[in-house]
């Protein structure tokens, strides 16, 4: 049998879908020339260019893969199959870690297949396989690789033959790892302020509606959204006609302008859990927008007087958990800013036409904000003599690493590492979910691929369809004072169900913190190696059988990162310690959680 048939026949075997999709799609390639490298081993030129070396081609795979991995390499991304030595490397040097075969040509992989035999790649349970997919089917293997670093390696021959495709394999990897690097910095920020928020808003769960009985409401009425980037200065002259003729959708910042002016947007979204974002709303009259929130924000937006509230789901945890009692909401997408979480809930409400104002996601003529904004005016008063307010607006512009990037005129307007989070993000999901008919009325704005620009004066030539917004709005249900009292209920139990186990968690980790100290006093006892293993095993089964050990791990993670992300402990006793630093976070979570959970009960109680 050939090395062709025998690499088909297994690859045929464990993906059963290649026969379909490749097989019997593609011929192999006439471009690709496969001859014998002066060690013996075969070698192919394509593009008049060898892909592997002439000499030795697993010595160059082996080096370049020892220079490209690490011991904290988690996963690593084949860009270019060639004839599999690269793969082969990473199974022999680093054996486990996940290999994902990059290769846009079927033809050139179909001629790979007659080189050698190649079953030990396409039967190892850590490879998989990418051939002749669109680019972005990465997105669909990024979350299930393991948590650390993700190693890119090239080869180049083929890379520079497919440039373009490869350019963006790299773009969508890079914006994976950075959002999983500003999530844990976030996490890390912000982690202990999301938790405190939350228990601080049991008491609003009962009353919050759920955003997903919103779906669909408005039919296919267009929405406008409402950021607060410094382009808003140009929608606020024309408001009064566009609330006549679309639904307006305000995020905490540009609520308070349009209230100020007589516009009241029809719902007023507010997901921040920091103190100084509220300070936007203050003397602003919220009883005429309905709010739209989640059970982590800030505690001084609900004191405010409200018409109409929807909570949207946590995204993390404890709010997961305490919605289980507290009433099940519908998530809205989350990509670091409030503006992402009103966009996904202007297409939840509406399938019609979405317009968004204010969206810049840079600096346009380097202003950070629209005029009078709540930030812009607090910079006035910081300002002294030898600090006008002009530093503190170029401090806000240069701080993240600003470039210039091409905006919705074809020009290029200012921008910065943290902004461009967020352009990823509309991308991407614009891309994954095919969305059509949205537009962005900024012409200093930011490009975002899928988004067109459109002229703000196309807006003023809809129909006029206040009545039928209002009318609609007003039919809007809160809930009932027997579906509020039943939730009340059921959310102190789930806090309780809470507390207990919080309780049984910090139990295990002083358990497990006592067996550490007393092996410790006990080295020169060879058992007692052996006893604390088992005991340390025990605990570690119980721990892991906790209903609330995934909450825990929501505060635990950047130690468990720092923990199992070293090279690994050189002796028993370094690991040891280890350990026991990861208990002692354990026990500082969990009475973290316990005492702001405890606090809520007695004052419910009370």
């Amino acid at each position: 049998m050939s090395f062709y048939q025998k690499n088909i026949n297994t690859i045929c075997l464990q993906y059963p879908a290649f026969k379909k999709d490749i097989l019997n799609k593609y011929n192999k390639s006439t471009d690709m020339i496969i001859s014998n490298s002066r060690s013996g081993l075969p070698t192919a030129v394509t593009g008049k260019k060898f892909i592997h070396s002439n000499h030795e081609p697993v010595k160059e795979a082996e080096k370049l893969v020892l220079s490209a991995i690490s011991a904290k390499s988690a996963a690593c991304i084949i860009e270019g199959f060639g004839l599999g030595y690269y793969v082969e490397a990473v199974l022999k040097l680093k054996p486990g870690i996940p290999v994902v075969i990059v290769e846009p040509s079927a033809e050139r992989f179909l001629k790979s297949l007659e080189s050698r035999n190649l079953s030990n790649i396409f039967t190892s349970p850590s490879v998989s396989l990418l051939v002749a997919n669109k680019s972005d089917s990465i997105r669909m293997l990024l979350p299930g690789l393991p948590k650390g670093n993700i190693e890119l390696i090239k080869n180049r021959a083929l890379y520079e033959l497919d440039y373009e495709y490869y350019k963006e394999i790299d773009r969508i990897v890079h914006h994976f790892v950075s959002r999983k690097e500003v999530n844990t910095a976030t996490l890390k920020k912000f982690g202990k302020l999301w938790v405190r928020n939350l228990i601080n808003n049991l008491n609003e769960l009962p009353l919050a509606n759920d955003v997903g009985n919103l779906t669909g409401l408005f039919g296919n009425f267009p929405v406008l959204l409402l950021a607060a980037g410094p382009s808003l200065d140009n929608v606020l002259p024309l408001m009064e006609e566009l609330q006549k003729r679309f639904i307006i959708v305000a995020v905490d910042t540009s609520a308070a302008v349009l209230i100020e002016r007589g516009f009241l947007p029809d719902f007023t979204v507010v997901v921040d859990p920091q103190y100084w974002n509220t300070r936007h709303l203050d003397r602003i009259n919220l009883s005429k927008t309905i709010l739209v929130s989640e059970s982590s924000t800030n505690p001084g937006i609900f004191r405010k007087n409200h018409k109409k509230m929807f909570f949207c789901g946590s995204l993390f945890p404890l709010g997961i958990f305490i919605e289980k009692y507290g009433g099940s909401k519908k998530r809205l997408g989350a990509g670091g800013s409030v503006a992402t979480t009103a966009w996904d809930f202007c297409r939840l409400i509406s399938s019609g036409h979405l317009f968004c104002g204010g969206l810049d996601l840079g600096f346009p003529e380097n202003k950070t904000h629209f005029h009078g904004s709540f930030f812009e005016e607090r910079f006035h008063t910081l300002t002294s003599r030898i600090t006008p307010s002009e530093d503190y607006t170029y401090k806000a512009v240069s701080s993240g690493d600003p470039f210039k990037k091409e905006n919705n005129t074809g020009t290029y307007t200012l921008t910065d590492s943290r902004l461009s989070i967020y352009i990823q993000w509309f991308e991407e999901q614009i891309e994954i979910n095919k969305i059509k008919n949205i537009w962005n009325i900024s012409p200093l704005g930011i490009k975002i691929k899928g988004m067109n620009f459109q002229d703000i004066d196309i807006l003023l030539n809809y129909p006029e369809i206040r009545g039928k917004i209002d009318n609609i709005s007003k039919k809007i249900k809160t809930n009932s004072p027997d579906t509020i009292k039943r939730t009340k209920k059921s959310l102190i139990q789930g806090t309780n169900i809470l507390k207990n186990e919080l309780e049984r968690l910090s139990t295990l980790s002083d358990k497990g913190i006592s067996l550490i100290l007393e092996y410790n006093s006990k080295k020169q006892e060879n058992i007692s190696i052996q006893m604390l293993l088992e005991g340390l095993n025990k605990i570690d089964n119980q721990i892991m059988e906790s209903n609330s050990k995934e909450i825990t791990s929501f505060l635990l993670q950047p130690i468990i990162d720092e923990v199992t992300g070293k090279d690994g402990a050189e002796t028993f006793d370094e690991g040891i310690t280890d350990s026991k630093k990861l208990y002692s976070r354990i026990k500082e979570s969990t009475d973290f959680h316990l005492s702001l959970v405890l606090s809520y009960l007695q004052n419910y109680d009370n």
